[in-house]
């Protein structure tokens, strides 16, 4: 059995021939209309979920009328299983349609390892990596003084992939939010055609073969190996 969980969080897509009323439906919630518009689509809807979080929907632009461009956050659809995130981005390949956002997590609750030391681990080169910037964040709330924990980012957010590895219980904790034991959070952020690869495997797989591609991705992306700088480059990789 696996020590990490998988939770699929942004959802950002786009479909071509579809009505407002048509996504809603399958999103569900409470749906308001915007009196403004949404990234140049004339018409606009909003939601906030319970839990927090925001849903926009844009339709009617000059260029498309019929096209539908939908962004919903991570705390909206927080509350999905995986079950409703898969039959969203089928029926989104049905429709002709493509991703522009999906973020996917993996958490350890088991404290395998902490944020420093993954850290220390990229700083001496005990890594392979296809990012060329990191940077450690230390966060804390202004308001309440409490401390939010550490952030590795990896690579830059004009990407299409950006990785934050943090200290998802310190950031619980200065909610106010209850949370026993470690938690630390690897999130990969894909955009544009690495988020549709994501959505394809999304519609295909079930949750555990999911889970698997997603590690395999993320070892991609950044892979934690015997190996220094100074070495050969054939021994790193």
């Amino acid at each position: 059995m696996s020590i990490w969980t998988c939770a699929l969080g942004w959802f950002r897509f786009t479909v071509p021939d579809c009505s407002a009323d048509e996504v809603i439906a399958r999103i569900g919630g409470e749906w308001i209309k915007d009196k403004k518009g949404f990234l140049g689509y004339r018409q606009g809807w909003l939601s906030r979920g319970p839990a927090g979080g925001l849903g926009r929907i844009g339709t009617g632009a000059g260029w498309a009328p019929r096209e539908v461009h939908v962004d919903l956050s991570q705390e909206l659809i927080s509350g999905w299983t995986y079950q409703q995130f898969q039959s969203m981005a089928t029926w989104v390949f049905e429709k002709q349609g493509h991703f522009g956002r999906i973020d996917v997590a993996l958490d350890d609750r088991n404290g395998v390892i902490d944020v420093d030391r993954i850290y220390q681990s990229v700083k001496a080169g005990n890594c392979v990596s296809h990012f060329r910037q990191s940077r450690l964040i230390s966060g804390l709330d202004v308001g309440s003084g409490l401390d939010t924990g550490q952030t590795l980012c990896m690579g830059s957010r004009q990407s299409d992939t950006y990785l934050r590895i943090y200290d998802k219980a310190a950031e619980q904790r200065s909610k106010e939010k209850p949370v026993e034991g470690t938690w630390i959070r690897w999130e990969m952020e894909w955009k544009s055609e690495r988020a549709d690869a994501v959505g394809m495997a999304l519609s295909g797989l079930d949750q555990d073969s999911f889970q698997k591609y997603i590690v395999g991705v993320f070892r991609s992306a950044l892979d934690f190996r015997d190996c220094t700088r100074a070495d050969e480059p054939k021994d790193r990789y």
